[in-house]
Order: structure tokens, then C-alpha cells, then sequence
């Protein structure tokens, strides 16, 4: 169980983070897409000053998310097939809401997309132009960045808490089964008594006795 925990907080901690580039991907070129508009302006943009390695990581984040997405789809359906005969839990410990996840989630994956672009654009800036822009990158040279990261992280937050509270959910039903059929059924049935195996004490025929006769001649009484 401890093994099975830590496997499950490893696979938590990745999908967070694969989460945020994937985040941070969306967004970018939404930022990018909202200030230049549709066509070969922003197609040139994201291929040049800075931006040659885009294309490929662009890629590469989009199938670790489709990876990412695949796993916990696989993860979840085994887990309802394991679920499918266990009864909704009614009682006992709830499991944390869908809104309460995503407003735990959010302010994370919202620092984490922030600096990322922060650091992203300073990087190819440096590059294409041989300086940073600083805290510019998220002001004037990009005043939609702000808005358009958190709602992107708000979204990622979203999906993110959607999944987590399935399987919490699914984790719970099957824990409660389990519990349930671990559970010891004692019964405490009538004890008959065992007549003929112990012999009845003689205290005349012990050996300190004043009169008696001799315990050699005594036969035990098996009644």
C-alpha cells in the first residue's frame, strides 16, 4: 500500500507538471495569436527572432500531453472496472470537491505557467535581439499575457481537479469494499460442558489426611 501510494504521488507530481507545459504551450501561442491575429504574421513570428526551437518543442509537449492524457484515461478505466461491482460509499470520509481541487490547483499552476513564460521570453529575446525584457515580457511587450495565462492555467486547473476527484472517488468506493469484506464476523456459539474427563477432588484421600483409607484403594469418579 505504501508502494501503491507512492507510485500514485509520483504519477500526480508528473501530470502537474506535464500539465503546465502544456499549459504554458496553449498559452503561448494563444498570447501570440491574440496580439498578431490568424495567418503568416504569427507563423512568422513563432518560427523566427528566437522562436527556431519552437516548432520542435512544441511538439514534443503536445504528445507528452496526449501521453499524459492516455495513461490517466487508461488508469481510470481500470479503476471504474475494478469499481463496477463496489457500492457508492454514503458515509465515512468524503472525498475533497471538484471546485475545491481546482482552487488548490490553480494558484500553482498559475505561478509555475507565469514564470515559465516569463523566463521563456526573456530567453528568446535574448537571443533574437542580445537583451531580456525583464518583467516587460508579461507588460508591454505582451499586455494580454496576464489574462490570457490565467485563464489557461484556470482551465488546466479545472481538468486537472476533474480527473483527480474521479479517481479519489473510485479509490474510496474500492477502499470501502475492501474494508467491508476484511471485516471479522465473530459469533460466540454455547460451550457444552465436558462431563467424565476431569476426576472430582477427595480431600480424604490425600496424603496429610487423619483418617482415610489409603488413595491406592480409591478409584476416580468420572461423572
Amino acid at each position: 500500500m505504501v508502494q501503491m501510494n507512492g507510485r500514485t504521488d509520483i504519477a500526480k507530481r508528473a501530470s502537474f507538471w506535464i500539465a503546465a507545459a502544456v499549459a504554458l504551450l496553449v498559452a503561448h501561442d494563444g498570447i501570440y495569436l491574440l496580439e498578431l491575429g490568424s495567418g503568416r504574421a504569427v507563423a512568422q513570428a513563432l518560427r523566427t527572432a528566437g522562436h527556431g526551437y519552437w516548432p520542435m518543442a512544441s511538439t514534443l509537449l503536445l504528445v507528452a500531453g496526449l501521453a499524459m492524457a492516455a495513461v490517466w484515461a487508461v488508469r481510470l478505466a481500470y479503476l471504474s472496472w475494478r469499481a463496477r461491482s463496489a457500492p457508492h460509499a454514503g458515509g465515512g470520509k468524503r472525498t475533497r470537491s471538484w471546485a475545491g481541487r481546482a482552487v488548490r490547483l490553480w494558484p500553482r499552476l498559475l505561478a509555475v505557467v507565469l514564470l515559465a513564460f516569463m523566463a521563456q521570453e526573456n530567453i528568446e529575446h535574448l537571443a533574437g535581439h542580445g537583451h531580456v525584457l525583464g518583467l516587460d515580457a508579461i507588460g508591454p511587450e505582451h499586455p494580454l499575457a496576464i489574462p490570457v495565462l490565467a485563464a489557461v492555467s484556470a482551465v488546466t486547473a479545472l481538468i486537472l481537479a476533474a480527473v483527480r476527484r474521479h479517481e479519489a472517488c473510485l479509490l474510496h468506493r474500492l477502499a470501502s469494499t475492501a474494508r467491508r469484506r476484511l471485516r471479522p464476523h465473530l459469533s460466540i456459539g454455547p460451550l457444552r460442558p465436558q462431563r467424565g474427563t476431569v476426576p472430582r477432588p477427595r480431600p480424604l484421600a490425600g496424603k496429610h489426611a487423619l483418617r482415610a483409607p489409603p488413595a491406592s484403594f480409591l478409584l476416580p469418579d468420572f461423572r
